[in-house]
């Protein structure tokens, strides 16, 4: 599957909803099939979903604060095209 994606930068990821007790081996699948694993828990990454959108600024300034204190702990913002994340 991940031969399909040609541009350089594009990764495809997994997911964490997993079967339950599968989720080792779906993840060492998805590594198998040229993918990477997206966060194996819920503390790999800060993680802001669409329902979190009309939060932004007040997320915005307490992911600020907190990524002091977490520098290796990515913040990734998940969107369906750019250009609705401009639009909010």
């Amino acid at each position: 599957m991940s031969t399909c994606w040609q541009a350089p930068k594009l990764k495809l990821l997994d997911t964490r909803k997993t079967l339950p007790g599968l989720r080792t081996a779906l993840k060492y699948a998805v590594l198998c099939g040229g993918g990477a694993n997206h966060r194996l828990g819920l503390s790999d990454a800060f993680l802001i979903k669409e329902n979190h959108y009309r939060f932004r600024l007040r997320y915005g300034r307490r992911l600020k604060k907190r990524s002091g204190c977490t520098p290796d702990v990515p913040v990734e913002v998940e969107v369906e095209t750019l250009e609705s994340w401009m639009k909010r």
